[in-house]
């Protein structure tokens, strides 16, 4: 997930399950607002 600098939820990159592996994610984000934003990676 990609979140704004208060926090706000802004996108999703990947949702689900992905199988073991190298995966590549591109993200655009020219329909976001400038200013800065932080990712999440989580993993199980």
């Amino acid at each position: 997930m990609v979140f704004n600098s208060i926090g706000q939820k802004a996108a999703t990159l990947v949702d689900g399950h992905k199988d073991a592996g190298l995966h590549t994610v591109n993200f655009y984000a020219t329909e976001l607002a400038s200013g800065l934003y932080l990712y999440r990676i989580q993993t199980a």
